[in-house]
């Protein structure tokens, strides 16, 4: 993991989640508690998480930027019994009665030392339950706040495990990690898939283009990961010549429309093959996958086939998906939950689409209208 002149190895990192862990197991933390982190990403909340999901706690993340209307919602609908605020700058204000730490003590008091307790320590983590921990993310819909949704860790890992496989990714590979971390996006593709592979994260200063641009040259990064508006932004930069890129071999675009034309200049500009996928918070990111088969024309219009061991079929238009990725529903919204997935566990993408006679998914619009800006919803 790197950041700036800073380099972690996988082993630098176990013992710092480690530490991480034991700091938040001497405030209580254990399976299923259900714990908040507020922070952009970085090292340190990397580490944070792991550590949380070693005890098998419950893990909302929350961006930095959030304000205190929406914090608050979005704690409540958790039910978070803790806060860990690991990001210098914090926009929205923590309420009172709230338990809440940070890693240095700047905006709350500083997370306890150790737990010195190890028989226990050991018991909690060996009794984590990967079907109950994991990870909550918020989406936005097209009529109401945002929805929460809990991603187990074998709905998270088993992910990332199929999408280091469709990267053909190996511990050689650098990863771009700009992402947001509370997006679905930025867990699987900057967290996890790298850690699945054995590949170097290679963690951005910012979400600025320029910044993006000097980790590929300083770190040699070998795959980059963003929405479209992000690889549009990269081939526009006036001066993207003067960076090397060569390192680049591979992209993936998601969360919103990529055109072909796109498609093409990123390609050329940035000397990558560039893919796109299908999926959602709700399926724990990306669902579909490329086919090998897949001509350059089809790569860029298409979104590939059905993952490892997920189901997609056409019903009146509509893309529905059923397999070990679909969440289980939106936590506190039964009726909701119950407009997305159907009694056979069909999840309804609300994206119209079809299949051409080579088994590729092509997404046609949108079945409700929805705003897509840089990734938001």
């Amino acid at each position: 993991v790197s950041e700036g002149d800073t380099h972690w190895t996988y082993a630098d990192l176990d013992r710092v989640s480690d530490s991480c862990a034991r700091r938040l197991h001497k405030t209580g933390v254990g399976n299923g508690t259900s714990l908040a982190v507020i922070a952009h990403i970085s090292r340190d909340t990397v580490a944070l998480v792991y550590g949380a999901l070693k005890l098998g706690a419950v893990v909302t993340l929350v961006s930095a930027s959030a304000v205190e209307d929406t914090l608050e919602y979005m704690l409540s609908c958790a039910d978070a019994e803790l806060i860990i605020v690991a990001a210098p700058q914090v926009r929205a204000g923590i309420r009172a009665d709230r338990r809440a730490y940070s890693l240095d003590g700047t905006i709350c008091p500083v997370l306890p030392e150790e737990d010195s307790d190890e028989a226990e320590y050991v018991r909690t983590c060996l009794g984590t339950d990967i079907d109950r921990s994991g990870i909550v993310l918020f989406t936005s819909g097209t009529t109401s706040r945002p929805k929460g949704i809990l991603l187990t860790q074998y709905r998270l890992l088993n992910n990332a495990n199929s999408h280091a496989a469709f990267f053909e990714a190996t511990p050689a590979d650098r990863f771009v990690a700009s992402l947001p971390i509370e997006h679905i996006l930025g867990v699987i593709v900057t967290m996890l898939t790298p850690m699945m592979a054995g590949a170097a994260m290679c963690i951005t200063r910012d979400i600025h283009t320029q910044s993006i641009l000097e980790t590929i040259q300083r770190e040699r990064c070998s795959v980059i990961c963003g929405v479209p508006s992000m690889f549009h932004a990269l081939v526009c930069k006036e001066d993207l010549q003067e960076y090397d890129v060569s390192s680049l071999r591979f992209g993936l675009t998601g969360g919103a429309f990529c055109s072909e034309a796109l498609f093409r200049e990123a390609e050329e500009k940035l000397g990558i093959i560039l893919i796109s996928t299908l999926g959602q918070t709700e399926t724990t990111g990306g669902f579909t996958m490329l086919d090998p088969r897949e001509t350059p024309a089809q790569r860029h219009a298409s979104v590939g086939v059905p993952g490892f061991h997920m189901e997609v079929k056409i019903v009146d238009g509509e893309v529905c998906v059923r397999g070990y990725q679909v969440c289980d529903g939106y936590l506190k919204k039964p009726e909701a939950t119950a407009e997305l997935i159907d009694p056979e566990g069909w999840l309804h993408t609300g994206d119209l689409g079809r299949f051409d006679e080579n088994g590729l998914l092509y997404v046609m619009g949108r079945r409700k209208q929805i705003i897509i800006r840089s990734g938001e919803n």
